[in-house]
């Protein structure tokens, strides 16, 4: 099953997507740039953009709705967990 294209055609996407695909290069080019020092988890970038950009999703989405309350405390959590979950322990 394959989650997702890194070959994309920039010429078919809108300035918006354009701006995300940009922003999701610069974020792999980051990882694979902290697991050549060995800071970060050796799976696939892509793998660890889904981590932790589906836990910053969902917490959106819990405190919009009301769900969550968004605090400095829930903030610095959800910080502390999304490195932890991408960082070489």
């Amino acid at each position: 099953m394959k989650f997702s294209n890194r070959k994309y055609n920039i010429y078919g996407m809108n300035e918006s997507q354009k701006m995300f695909q940009e922003s999701l290069d610069f974020i792999r080019h980051f990882l694979a740039k902290g697991q050549q020092l060995g800071t970060i988890h050796p799976l696939p970038p892509d793998a660890l953009i889904a981590i932790f950009y589906g836990a910053l999703v969902q917490l959106f989405n819990t405190t919009r709705s009301g769900i969550l309350e968004e605090t400095d405390e829930l903030i610095a959590g959800v910080e502390e967990c999304c490195w932890n979950a991408i960082r070489v322990q």
